[in-house]
């Protein structure tokens, strides 16, 4: 499999499934109809196919419809190349890579359309498997708030190849940015390579994913400094994020972990400041000896 990881602005996608759950990314099978990949939607037909898609809470706040353009055919791929009773390798992706939405036609780039998600960074992976017969390669655009009339190059990539009994398809994984207004635009263009009767831009769209970005958590990091009014007495202060409280904690020594310490002065539940939260002047009972430690939880639902 060639996977090609790029830093740069875009969008994804899936098929027939059950209510989304909150944080599962939009899955997307370009399809014949016929695919039962679980967790994945379905978009299939010729011409100017599209989907609406509901329950993506960490995409959008309403629906979000994805749409394709200059889409000549689908086709079921696993029936096609080298016999009817042979068939992919198992994976869970067999059923997404089984069929494709196809465009063979080099005046004509394939564009997504991508509206409805709200402001925010997105991870897009794009899947592309064709037929063997049919060598290409393809220019990847996008327009998004970052990058207005498709002033991201996101590169230029080989169509993944394959048959009935082996594939190698390529998966392109970047970044696209929505002002949550405007649509996002993927633009691919393929250039045939081979030689003999096919010589159209052949290009296939297996599947489609739009997810949140993972976002490396900073660990959670206590900073102690004598007050400077009253030197027997402390300030603290600890970085925080949005969605959590923090108990202030101690213990005399370091014989439990600090999540069973006692809460000092009742220095509980205090809600996340923005970036840093501080504590000042807090007096330590003029103990020779004591340990401190932030404790950090989820913040109660708002009622």
């Amino acid at each position: 499999m060639k996977k090609f990881d790029l830093k740069t602005s875009i969008l994804a996608a899936g098929f027939g499934c059950l209510a989304p759950a909150q944080g599962d990314p939009l899955q997307i099978d370009f399809s014949t109809g016929g695919g039962t990949q679980a967790g994945w939607e379905a978009i299939n037909g010729t011409g100017s196919p599209s989907g609406t898609f509901s329950g993506y809470t960490d995409l959008a706040t309403g629906d979000i419809t994805v749409s394709l353009s200059n889409i000549e055919f689908n086709r079921l791929y696993r029936n096609g190349f080298t016999g009817a009773t042979e068939d992919f390798p198992e994976t869970d992706l067999d059923a997404m890579y089984s069929d494709l939405l196809f465009r063979n036609d080099d005046a004509e780039t394939v564009d997504v359309t991508i509206a409805g998600l709200q402001a925010g960074t997105y991870q897009i992976t794009s899947y592309h498997l064709n037929a063997p017969n049919t060598p290409s390669v393809f220019d990847y655009k996008v327009q998004d708030a970052d990058s207005p009339s498709f002033g991201q190059f996101v590169g230029n990539f080989p169509m993944g190849l394959g048959n009935a009994t082996s594939f190698d398809p390529t998966v392109v994984n970047f970044e696209v940015e929505s002002n949550g207004s405007d649509d996002i635009i993927l633009q691919l263009d393929a250039t045939f390579i081979g030689t003999g009767g096919n010589t159209g831009g052949w290009f296939g769209f297996n599947g489609l994913v739009i997810a949140v970005p993972d976002i490396p958590s900073t660990p959670l990091q206590l900073a102690i400094t004598p007050n400077s009014d009253n030197p027997g007495n402390y300030d603290f202060s600890w970085n925080s994020q949005s969605g959590k409280v923090y108990d202030l904690v101690s213990s005399i020594d370091l014989n439990s972990a600090p999540a069973t310490w006692e809460v000092w002065n009742g220095n509980a539940d205090i809600e996340a400041a923005l970036d840093t939260n501080t504590l000042t002047n807090v007096a330590v009972n003029g103990d020779s000896k004591r340990f401190f430690s932030i404790v950090e939880k989820d913040a109660a639902p708002a009622s």
